[in-house]
């Protein structure tokens, strides 16, 4: 019987971090990477095309924001698929609207590879998945909004 794989679309602004997510995540017998995009456009095509069951997504690209923006837009057109935001930000303000509009991970680019791959299979089975640091300030950030 074949193992299913997790199907992976990665959209980043920079050909070469996406093309070093593919090359690493690829040597994992179940993950495949179904597409690599560079903004939003080829992104949600992608996302519509290829069905995939996870986007890694940039927060940073064109615009400042524009992965938060994209990550709105592919849950209103494949709620199912799910978005771990991958970036080099870990500001508080990223982290709360990507979780808010529908983000199941948040990963900085900087993390080994067994926790971008352990957050990818915990995303694919449902599961919410950051690192011990965000959710600690995710809940700090909660409690004195109160």
């Amino acid at each position: 019987m074949e193992q299913t794989k997790i199907k992976i679309v990665i959209c980043d602004d920079m050909p070469f971090i996406a093309e070093n997510f593919k090359n690493v995540l690829s040597t994992y017998s179940d993950i495949e990477i179904s597409a690599l995009t560079t903004d939003e456009k080829s992104c949600l095509e992608a996302v519509l095309k290829l069905n995939p069951d996870i986007v890694l997504l940039d927060i940073q690209m064109d615009l400042h924001d524009a992965g938060i923006i994209i990550l709105e837009k592919i849950k209103k057109l494949s709620p199912q698929t799910k978005i771990i935001m991958c970036t080099i930000h870990d500001e508080d303000e990223f982290i709360l609207r990507s979780f808010v509009l529908g983000a199941s991970g948040y990963l900085v680019k900087t993390e080994p590879t067994n926790v971008i791959v352990n957050t990818i299979r915990e995303v694919y089975k449902n599961n919410v998945s950051l690192s011990a640091d965000i959710a600690q300030r995710i809940l700090k950030t909660t409690i004195s909004a109160q």
